[in-house]
């Protein structure tokens, strides 16, 4: 198939069976469209970057061109660049005048010029006239980011844009994906695709990766749905507020309680649950008190409702201190964090929340970091779950550790322990 491409008669078809390339249908949508600003937003594992690094090999056979491949970091930036040269180095060879893989640069024969960049430093976007720029993970690129430094680029040479990304809020590339819906702005197209229009996905993989997660995190990765709140990992947080706390506990109730243990700057956090109900009825949190008060607040603690069956975070200091507590005859077990538990004990305490199988009063510091407490997926494709910088989540680890006891569905077995 043929198509005009910035002045030129391109055909593109001919162009990817050369380099390997077979977009599948809704990829076919992207390569046919002629708009200046086209905005893909698709879920996990579509081919946004391949096919993104496709439409960059259609402008690099067009001579003289400055074309960009931009993204959050340049390990991000590497996603869409490495095709690019991958598809240079093994298909067209002969193409190469310069290249460098490690510093994302490529220059051809016919003068056009393609590089790789990072939007983490905006003086670094700011230069010559670029003819054309792919922007990947673009709903992670800060909103002046993209009207300071990068849509200044375009203007010089009329440039083209194609950012593709993942939704994630309503933030400046939703506002653009709404203009590629409104039929009256001519210059701008846009698309949403959830990740099971790959055909060459397995939607049985996909259904089984959506179960592991919280339902809107589900909608945002996999579904590419914008939704109003993105980021924040645990919906419904104030449909788990009800009741209070209580100063003694009830004779023959077992009580479960997380402990969340302070480094550094952060807070030591003990969250006491009555497993009847799964309603949070102690809370106490501190900060530099030293270790031998520490632990006796927590044997008190424990004592005081029921000797109270504890999730500890064991990890680092917390080892010795879990010996410690063990030598005084305590029902402890100790929780050594990484990635994989971090996630597997935030994954229950989401679905808790998102059913209301826990409640808790209304205490302000709990709210907000359930509230403010967000994922985001990293270039290896991870799921990292943490506060924002600057913030704590103490009291977050702590209700999830104490929810180990507490689940209905999944037995405290699942989980990693020390």
């Amino acid at each position: 198939m043929q198509i005009e491409y910035k002045n030129c008669v391109l055909d593109q078809q001919a162009l990817f069976d050369t380099i390997g390339y077979a977009p599948h249908p809704k990829q076919w949508i992207l390569h046919n469209s002629n708009s200046k600003f086209r905005v893909l937003a698709c879920g996990r594992r579509w081919g946004k970057s391949v096919s993104a690094a496709a439409e960059v090999m259609k402008g690099a056979v067009i001579p003289n061109q400055m074309l960009w491949c931009v993204a959050p970091t340049y390990d991000l930036a590497r996603k869409v660049f490495r095709e690019v040269y991958k598809y240079f180095t093994h298909k067209l060879p002969h193409w190469i005048e310069v290249k460098s893989e490690s510093r994302m640069y490529l220059k051809l024969i016919n003068g056009t010029v393609i590089e790789g960049k990072s939007a983490d430093n905006p003086d670094s976007l700011i230069g010559e006239g670029v003819d054309g720029m792919i922007i990947d993970e673009a709903a992670r690129i800060k909103k002046t980011t993209w009207e300071e430094s990068l849509l200044p680029t375009l203007t010089d040479k009329d440039g083209w844009c194609i950012a593709i990304s993942t939704p994630r809020g309503r933030n400046w590339f939703h506002e653009i994906f709404v203009e590629g819906q409104d039929n009256l702005i001519m210059d701008v197209s846009s698309w949403t695709f959830p990740s099971i229009t790959n055909p060459y996905l397995n939607p049985d993989v996909i259904a089984a990766q959506k179960r592991r997660i919280s339902s809107r995190a589900a909608e945002q990765e996999y579904d590419a749905i914008f939704l109003t709140d993105t980021g924040g990992v645990f919906r419904n947080v104030r449909g788990c507020v009800s009741g209070e706390l209580r100063t003694i506990a009830e004779g023959n109730v077992n009580y479960v309680m997380g402990v969340d243990l302070a480094k550094y700057q952060d807070f030591t956090v003990l969250i006491v649950i009555d497993t009847r109900d799964n309603h949070v009825v102690y809370f106490d949190r501190f900060n530099k008190i030293d270790w031998k008060l520490q632990k006796d607040r927590i044997i008190a603690t424990a004592k005081k409702f029921n000797d109270a069956k504890v999730h500890l975070d064991a990890t680092g200091l917390g080892d010795p201190i879990l010996d410690d507590l063990r030598g005084t005859g305590m029902n402890i077990i100790g929780h050594k964090f990484n990635n994989k538990f971090k996630n597997d004990i935030i994954d229950n305490l989401s679905m808790m929340i998102e059913t209301q199988e826990i409640t808790f009063p209304e205490i302000e510091v709990l709210i907000n970091e359930l509230t403010i407490f967000e994922y985001e997926i990293t270039a290896s494709g991870r799921t990292r779950l943490n506060a924002p910088e600057g913030y704590h989540d103490d009291c977050v680890c702590s209700l999830a550790l104490g929810c180990i006891g507490a689940m209905s569905n999944r037995t405290c077995d699942s989980f990693e322990i020390a």
